[in-house]
């Protein structure tokens, strides 16, 4: 998930290293994480559950960054990362909302 607008298939759309066998940006779901604790041999349960909790901190966390940032509040930016962090966190299976 990146603040900026990038090309699907493109090296900007991929991270350096797999999560759980998902590389693509837009690609790396609940599952995905759930995998990467099973190739590593720990608990699934446990690091699904610091995932979530580390899902459940990002927004307010990003809100703190940009308020402390006088340049980014209310930048179109910053609305714009925080629309993308929450579209992304929904659709990897970390919000309901």
């Amino acid at each position: 998930m990146l603040p900026y607008d990038y090309e699907p298939g493109t090296k900007n759309s991929k991270v350096a290293i797999s999560i759980g066998g998902a590389s693509a940006l837009a690609g790396v779901t609940r599952k995905d994480f759930k995998n990467l604790a099973m190739m590593a041999v720990i608990s699934a349960d446990r690091y699904l559950g610091r995932v979530q909790e580390l899902a459940d901190n990002l927004p307010d966390a990003l809100a703190t960054a940009i308020n402390a940032t006088p340049e980014a509040v209310g930048s179109e930016l910053a609305g714009k990362f925080q629309a993308r962090l929450a579209g992304y966190l929904r659709d990897a299976g970390f919000r309901q909302d």
